[in-house]
């Protein structure tokens, strides 16, 4: 953000918005500026734009030890994200970060090629 006017434009933008959560994204994106920040600015101007994910709120803490544990016993992601009490999503993520298939009915032999490979248990 360069100028004030650039500045109260992102405001009244923000204030105006239908949808206050989209115009966060899209101010962060045209401001090259977190979604954080643009909800800081905002509020120090009296505009509040709550949203859980946007803000400092402490989240699960991942046990990614845990993951995998279950994961070669042979879970699959929603029974996963059902014992940890996480988001299945997040289960997705990790799996698909550390290149892991998925698991499902009838497919606990992919748990059992992993657990193979690694040479774990």
């Amino acid at each position: 953000m360069n100028s004030m006017s650039e500045l109260n434009d992102m405001l009244y933008r923000l204030r105006n918005a239908k949808d206050p959560l989209h115009q966060v994204t899209i101010e962060s994106q045209l401001n090259d500026i977190s979604r954080a920040d643009v909800c800081r600015i905002a509020k120090s101007y009296g505009i509040e734009i709550k949203h859980s994910c946007l803000f400092g709120v402490k989240k699960n803490l991942v046990n990614h030890d845990k993951i995998m544990e279950l994961y070669l016993e042979g879970f699959g992601d929603y029974a996963i994200s059902d014992t940890l009490n996480i988001a299945r999503s997040t289960v997705r993520y990790w799996r698909s970060q550390n290149d892991m298939p998925p698991i499902g009915k009838g497919k606990t032999q992919c748990a059992n090629n992993v657990r193979n490979a690694l040479n774990v248990g």
